[in-house]
């Protein structure tokens, strides 16, 4: 070939989209977790059955659900988030080729179709425990927060997990609030009937002092809160026998009051609070490395540790709380 023969110019091709394996390894596992914890709730043991098991003294049933609840449940949600906030940085941080969308575009795109999937999952394939919806809304609610500063998403991450304890708190103060009503109400029945007992001894006839309709409504508040927490598992019968129906529909309706409590109640007062702490963080770590391999194995082999560490400590203390709450529920809330 001649040295002046003009070489043709060659077509640009298109970088390939950066992949980072230690995001794919932890959505993999995230993924395959989800996917047995979707088993569980389909076709494990009922709730009333896993908080009797929980209590055993003996047999395998306590170690599989005491290992069910340190190693699956709420972690796999959480996990899942950690890795989309992570996911969420690396593709809007891509710089938008020629002649296409930019990805903040794409991004909303997605994050409405996964709306409609988790819709899907939850009203259509009768799953209550869907988690796509909540990644949908919380992702696109903090869109507009993912170039902020590394320090600010630390403060995020903390003050959303700060916000959704403070939920959880709440819910125990309501409960204790209202076992305070149920104690001075009693307290109040012990006077009537002991005043009553003073004046029958007196040779006093009087109309007996009764409680007031707000008072008796104070009563049975706690009581009927308390009849809740009480294991009893033939209060399952309804539920399994609905659940075994052959009509779809009546399915539908059996499951319609737990998806529309996971979808709206729970999603916009405690779940976007915990679906945030973890998206939030899972910018953060990206943002400083963690996944690209930027500290020394020491270092990571040194976060391990603190991090199981502090999470079976954790879990200790949720399983302690729990087992509380199951085996005496009115000593747990007098505290």
């Amino acid at each position: 070939m001649n040295e002046n023969t003009p070489i043709a110019p060659q077509a640009p091709q298109a970088s390939p989209s950066p992949r980072i394996p230690s995001l794919d390894v932890l959505r993999g596992l995230a993924i395959l977790g989800a996917l047995f914890v979707a088993i569980w709730v389909f076709g494990g043991f009922s709730e009333q059955q896993q908080n009797a098991a929980l209590l055993q003294q003996k047999g395998a049933a306590r170690p599989v659900f005491t290992v069910m609840q340190f190693l699956f449940d709420g972690k796999m949600l959480a996990l899942i988030s950690l890795v989309f906030g992570a996911s969420m940085v690396l593709f809007l941080s891509k710089e938008t080729e020629l002649g296409k969308q930019p990805a903040g575009d794409v991004f909303i795109k997605r994050q409405l179709w996964l709306i409609v999937f988790g819709v899907v999952n939850a009203m259509l394939f009768l799953y209550p425990m869907d988690f796509l919806f909540q990644l949908g809304v919380v992702g696109l609610l903090l869109f507009p927060l993912v170039r902020i500063s590394k320090k600010a998403l630390l403060v995020a991450a903390l003050a959303t997990t700060f916000i959704y304890c403070g939920k959880l708190f709440w819910d125990y103060a309501d409960d204790k609030k209202t076992y305070q009503k149920y104690v001075a109400v009693t307290k109040l029945e012990k006077k009537f009937e002991q005043d009553s007992l003073a004046k029958a001894k007196g040779g006093l006839v009087a109309k007996k002092d009764t409680l007031t309709k707000k008072q008796k409504g104070e009563k049975e508040a706690w009581t009927g809160l308390l009849a809740g927490k009480k294991i009893d598992i033939k209060n399952d019968d309804g539920a399994i026998k609905a659940m075994r129906n052959e009509s779809y529909g009546k399915v539908w309706n059996h499951l319609l009051p737990q998806t529309q409590g996971r979808e709206a109640a729970w999603t916009y007062q405690k779940g976007i609070w915990d679906v945030s702490a973890m998206l939030f963080l899972g910018m953060l770590l990206y943002k400083i490395g963690f996944f690209n391999h930027r500290f020394r194995t020491q270092r990571y082999a040194v976060l391990a540790v603190v991090a199981l560490a502090g999470a079976v400590l954790l879990g200790w203390f949720r399983f302690h709380f729990l087992t509380q709450t199951l085996t005496d529920y009115e000593k747990y809330v007098k505290g």
